[in-house]
C-alpha cells in the first residue's frame, strides 16, 4: 500500500442539522482530530498478573482555529439562530432650529427592557462631551429639545438596522449539534518519505462526523497588533446506520475516507477472485457470480461483468452477464485480467462445477 505525507492544514465544513446553515473554512491556522479511550486492566493470580483488559469511555474530539471571523461559529456554539434587523447605534449630523431642537430621522430604542427611558446622546460639533437627553415623541417623530439655536450637533442613539444580523446568547444556552467534515491534503512522497514537491498533492483524507456536539466555548482575544481568531471545538456523538433496525450495532463516531485523485478502480488491487452465489448446481440451474478484487490496504472492490480489463469465460466462451447456467457436463468459470490495467496481478482465477 502506498504511503503519503499528511501535511498542511485542513478544509472544514460544518452544517447545522436543524436549519441546514453551513459554515466552511479554507483559512484554518490549526486543526486537530483526537481520540481517547480508558484502559481497564483485569488482574489476578498469585502475582496479580495482567489477565486481560477491557476498554471504556471512548471519545473522539475535533478542534480547529480559523484565522478569519465567521458569525455562524459563534451562533452555533451557543445554540442560537442568526436573525435580521439587529440593534445598533447610529450617528447623525444635525443642525438645530431656532427653537433649539432636533428631530430624529429614525425611531430610537431603549437600551434594555429594564431601562425605563429612551436615551439620545448629543454633542456639539467640535466638542468631546456627550450629553444624554430623553426625547419627546409626537406623531411617531422623536424630538430632542433644550439645545442651542442654529448649532450643529452629533446625535447618537440605538436603532434597528435592516441590513444587520444578530443572534441572542441565552442565559441557559445549549450548544448546537452539527454535521462536521474536515478534509486533510495528502502529498506524494519518495521512498525516503520526502515530499516530492509543493504541487505534489495527490489526494485527500476526509473525516466525516455525523454528529459533533459543540462544547459552547467562545474565546475571542483581540489586540492592537493582530486579528482575532475563531475557535471551534466539539466531541463526536454516537451515530447509527439507518438499516440498523434491530439495534444490534455499536454505532460509530466518524468515517475516514482516503481519495487519491488519479486512482482507477484497478489501483492497488493485488488479487482477483470470483465468488458464486451457489456452490453446487444441477443441470439447467442458474447462479450469479461476482468478481472481486482485494487491495493492498485491505479494501474489497466488486467489478461488474464486462468491466474493461476483466474477461470472464464459461469454458472457452466469453460471457457478458453475471448469470451462469449449469450444463450437462462439467463447466469452468475463468476470470482473466489485462496486465495493462492490473499491473500488480500475475494471473486471474478459476472456479469449477461438476455435472
Amino acid at each position: 500500500m502506498s504511503k503519503y505525507a499528511l501535511a498542511s492544514i485542513g478544509t472544514f465544513r460544518g452544517i447545522d442539522k436543524s436549519t441546514g446553515a453551513m459554515i466552511m473554512s479554507k483559512s484554518l491556522t490549526d486543526s486537530a482530530l483526537q481520540s481517547s479511550i480508558t484502559e481497564n486492566l483485569i488482574k489476578g493470580g498469585m502475582l496479580n498478573q495482567n489477565l486481560g483488559a477491557y476498554y471504556t469511555d471512548a471519545e473522539l474530539s475535533l478542534s480547529l482555529t480559523d484565522a478569519l471571523f465567521d458569525m455562524q461559529y459563534l451562533a452555533m456554539n451557543v445554540g442560537a439562530e442568526i436573525q435580521g434587523e439587529g440593534e445598533v447605534f447610529t450617528i447623525e449630523h444635525k443642525k438645530t432650529a431656532t427653537s433649539g431642537s432636533i428631530s430624529l430621522s429614525k425611531t430610537p430604542l431603549k437600551l434594555a427592557s429594564d431601562v425605563s427611558d429612551i436615551f439620545v446622546w448629543v454633542k456639539e460639533v467640535g466638542t468631546e462631551n456627550w450629553i444624554a437627553k430623553v426625547p419627546t415623541v409626537s406623531s411617531s417623530v422623536y424630538t430632542v429639545s433644550g439645545l442651542k439655536n442654529n448649532t450643529e450637533y452629533c446625535v447618537k442613539y440605538l436603532v434597528k438596522n435592516a441590513t444587520s444580523e444578530q443572534f441572542t446568547i441565552s442565559s441557559s444556552f445549549v450548544p448546537k449539534q452539527i454535521y462536521a467534515e474536515i478534509e486533510f491534503p495528502l502529498f506524494k512522497c519518495s521512498e525516503s518519505g520526502a515530499v516530492t514537491g509543493s504541487s505534489a498533492q495527490v489526494g485527500s483524507i476526509f473525516v466525516k462526523i455525523p454528529t459533533l456536539q459543540l462544547d459552547g466555548s467562545i474565546d475571542i482575544s483581540m489586540s492592537a497588533s493582530g486579528n482575532a481568531t475563531t475557535p471551534l471545538k466539539g466531541k463526536a456523538l454516537i451515530n447509527y446506520e439507518e438499516d440498523d433496525c434491530c439495534g444490534n450495532a455499536n454505532g460509530y463516531y466518524a468515517k475516514v475516507t482516503k481519495v487519491i485523485n488519479d486512482a482507477t478502480i484497478f489501483s492497488d488491487v493485488y488479487e482477483i477472485y470470483v465468488v458464486p452465489e451457489d456452490d453446487e448446481l444441477a443441470s439447467g440451474e442458474e447462479t450469479t457470480i461476482h468478481v472481486y478484487g482485494k487491495t493492498n490496504g485491505g479494501a474489497i472492490r466488486e467489478f461488474a461483468i464486462g468491466t474493461s480489463g476483466i474477461t470472464v469465460k464459461k469454458g472457452s466462451t466469453e460471457i457478458s452477464t453475471s448469470t451462469v447456467t449449469m450444463s450437462t457436463s462439467d463447466i469452468t468459470i475463468t476470470v482473466e485480467v489485462d496486465a495493462t490495467d492490473f499491473t500488480g496481478i500475475a494471473e486471474g482465477c478459476t472456479i469449477s462445477y461438476e455435472a
